[in-house]
């Protein structure tokens, strides 16, 4: 293979059999008959780029499409009914019995009748008084909420790959240049496959402490 062809950034993905890397290569060129390489450090930051953004985003997208489903269709909860309350270690207790306690005021020659029956307090619907007031558009809220999260779930996907991509490109590019050695490009999406799982694996820690 030339010079000016090595040169030539092959189209993205270029994906070639890897076999003939491993086999048949004594009394052979480096640069293997059919194979694509990067010679640019530009080219490795951009192939690993794309690779990135495919991997991250699938993974993002389907967290991302799991936390709007949780927002839109919360668990409901059971309203606690018989008088009946769960507590921390789930079992049933009666709740208290409310008695109605009238207090015993003596009368005395000091306050008149009239005037202890004027501070009796009027009856007071206590359910009335707390019943919750009703939300307004919670739906239409809930759906901004879970846009607003996927969003969030997407941008949070970009910056990532655009940052990993440039870390792993660019070390790439300097430790096989340092060495001699040619580019392939089955390594960014390799890489990006290892970066993608490294961020997967320490999702679940944080998935399994809230379980």
């Amino acid at each position: 293979m030339s010079a000016a062809a090595q040169n030539q950034t092959p189209p993205w993905p270029s994906l070639y059999d890897p076999l003939i890397e491993f086999y048949n290569l004594e009394h052979h060129a480096p640069v293997q008959p059919g194979a694509h390489y990067l010679t640019r450090a530009g080219d490795v930051f951009r192939f690993t780029l794309y690779w990135m953004l495919i991997f991250l985003s699938l993974f993002f997208l389907f967290t991302g499409g799991v936390a709007c489903f949780n927002i839109l269709y919360p668990a409901r909860r059971d309203d606690n009914k018989n008088g009946i309350s769960l507590t921390g270690s789930s079992t049933p207790q009666p709740a208290p019995e409310s008695h109605t306690e009238i207090p015993l005021t003596p009368l005395t020659s000091a306050r008149s009748p009239d005037l202890l029956l004027s501070e009796v307090p009027g009856p007071v619907d206590i359910d009335e008084r707390r019943a919750p007031q009703p939300r307004k558009n919670v739906r239409r809220s809930r759906i901004t909420y879970a846009l607003f999260t996927l969003l969030a779930f997407l941008v949070t996907a970009l910056t990532a790959s655009f940052i990993w991509s440039a870390v792993v490109g660019y070390v790439l590019y300097a430790v096989f240049k340092a060495g001699h050695f040619n580019i392939s490009t089955w390594l960014p999406p390799v890489w990006a496959l290892i970066i993608t799982s490294c961020v997967v694996l320490g999702a679940f820690p944080s998935v399994i402490d809230r379980i």
